[in-house]
């Protein structure tokens, strides 16, 4: 009986340990852009992390060391599952952020140079055939009128809060 007590009571105590451990790491976990550093990968490092529900300056003060700046946001409900698309100027470049709830489900880095002018929620057509849903639209030069052929659009899929990459010969936007 001895043997099984303590058995018994290190089993319970390596659970209790463990069950510790985890939770200290879980409250731990890294929110916000806490951590982020300007030789990361910013997407990367953003994706499941839950951003913080407090005025943008505060925010902005507290993450001078990567520059960042709001640069505006668009709410989407479908299906009544809100999801929001937030702009912000990482380490001088746009970055794309689709969160659900506060949490980022996904995240695109501009694949334009620093100093081009930001992205553009667009209709897009690829090699003629209309989409279906919100695409995000990069481009170059901001001289010609829409619609515009562009070389970076990504399609926002609102089940899954994700960005898939537009790929066709010819992909035209309009705003």
């Amino acid at each position: 009986m001895t043997r099984h007590l303590i058995s018994c009571r290190l089993s319970a105590l390596t659970l209790l340990s463990t069950f510790t451990l985890l939770s200290a790491n879980a409250i731990g976990a890294a929110k916000s852009f806490e951590g982020v550093t300007c030789e990361a990968n910013i997407p990367s490092v953003l994706i499941g992390r839950q951003m913080p529900n407090e005025r943008i300056v505060t925010t902005e003060a507290r993450h001078k060391n990567i520059g960042l700046k709001h640069m505006g946001a668009d709410g989407v409900e479908k299906d009544g599952d809100p999801w929001t698309l937030v702009f912000w100027q990482i380490c001088g470049r746009e970055h794309l952020l689709l969160q659900r709830r506060g949490v980022v489900k996904d995240a695109l880095a501009s694949p334009l140079p620093p100093g081009s002018p930001p992205a553009q929620i667009a209709s897009c057509t690829v090699d003629g055939a209309s989409l279906t849903g919100t695409a995000v639209a990069f481009v170059a030069l901001d001289d010609k009128k829409w619609p515009k052929p562009v070389e970076h659009a990504w399609l926002i899929n609102d089940q899954k809060v994700s960005f898939s990459k537009l790929q066709g010969k010819k992909i035209v936007c309009t705003q």
